[in-house]
């Protein structure tokens, strides 16, 4: 019996805390890890100045993180060795027509970059927040390319926060934008993780119903937002959603290599545009800053004002 959209989404909530660990269950995963983020933020909030066992179960959990960014980064140090591995499997079984393929991924990909990068947000910053495309993308010229050069929207901050100031933005609407965008606000991986999800799914033959796009949607979504803004952070958690558009794991592992051989082109792409997103949101937050300290002003009585260095009549 087909599902509908709502239960095949109702079908990823883990009925035990083990089960997705024990079926390899992704979402299941990600979705306990957001309760309990979402839990020990409130309970650490509510505590006496963060102290008790609430305290102790975040330093724990803050620990294992580091550990297992650690073991991360031992891992993709081998990844060059074991892309060359299985393209070289790929090639050998179904020739180096495979890859023309990717060509047709590889414009689509930076012609949607492109479009997001070059007319929405400079419609946006100039219709909402008044900063012609001229002085969003000619102040910003310098935090975009290096942002392309670097490959890392995180690296880019101090850049970007001079560019905000050349923009006339405020100090506290930049940083607020720029320090934590690049954790919370990755627009171009979002769009990289969904396309690339669709992408790899039609080219090997795999036929996506509704609720499984919808995955693809929500996995994106979170993906972008809980990635930090490092170089190839959107291949990291590719597989992530790759697996909630329902591909078997093995399809998987030699799916990720193939989109490897561009995707060092398309990292630069999405980090040019993760700067432009968090640009954005600095102007619109400067916008929604001022026009409520405007508006209060205009609403003051005025009053007259005696110069307190001229005598008073007597």
């Amino acid at each position: 019996v087909a599902q509908s959209p709502i239960e095949y989404l109702a079908s990823y909530i883990p009925s035990t805390i083990m089960t997705p660990f024990s079926s390899g269950n992704i979402i299941g995963v990600v979705l306990l890890a957001l309760c309990l983020g979402a839990i020990l933020r409130r309970l650490r909030g509510e505590a006496d100045q963060g102290r008790g066992a609430v305290h102790t179960l975040a330093r724990i959990i803050e620990r294992i993180y580091r550990w297992l960014v650690q073991m991360l980064g031992w891992i993709i140090l081998a990844v060059p060795l074991a892309v060359f591995g299985v393209v070289a499997q790929v090639v050998g079984k179904a020739g180096i027509g495979v890859f023309a393929v990717l060509w047709v991924f590889l414009a689509a990909m930076l012609l949607g970059l492109a479009i997001h990068a070059l007319v929405y947000y400079p419609l946006v910053a100039w219709l909402v927040g008044k900063k012609s495309p001229k002085i969003y993308l000619g102040q910003g010229a310098d935090a975009i390319m290096t942002a392309v050069s670097c490959n890392s929207s995180l690296a880019t901050v101090p850049v970007t926060l001079r560019c905000l100031d050349r923009m006339q933005v405020s100090p506290q609407s930049a940083r607020l934008a720029a320090c934590v965008g690049t954790n919370l606000n990755n627009d171009g991986i979002t769009l990289y993780e969904a396309m690339a999800a669709l992408f790899l799914a039609q080219a090997l033959g795999f036929d996506l119903p509704l609720g499984n796009q919808l995955l693809i949607v929500a996995a994106s979504m979170i993906a972008g937002a809980g990635v930090a803004g490092i170089p190839e952070a959107g291949m990291i958690v590719l597989p992530l959603v790759l697996s909630a558009a329902g591909l078997p794991t093995h399809v998987i592992v030699a799916a990720i290599p193939l989109i490897l051989t561009v995707d060092w082109i398309i990292a630069r792409a999405r980090s040019g545009v993760n700067v432009l997103s968090d640009m954005l949101v600095a102007i619109l937050l400067d916008v929604g800053r001022i026009a409520p300290a405007t508006e209060s002003m205009a609403l003051q009585p005025q009053s007259e004002v005696t110069n307190p260095a001229e005598p008073q009549p007597s």
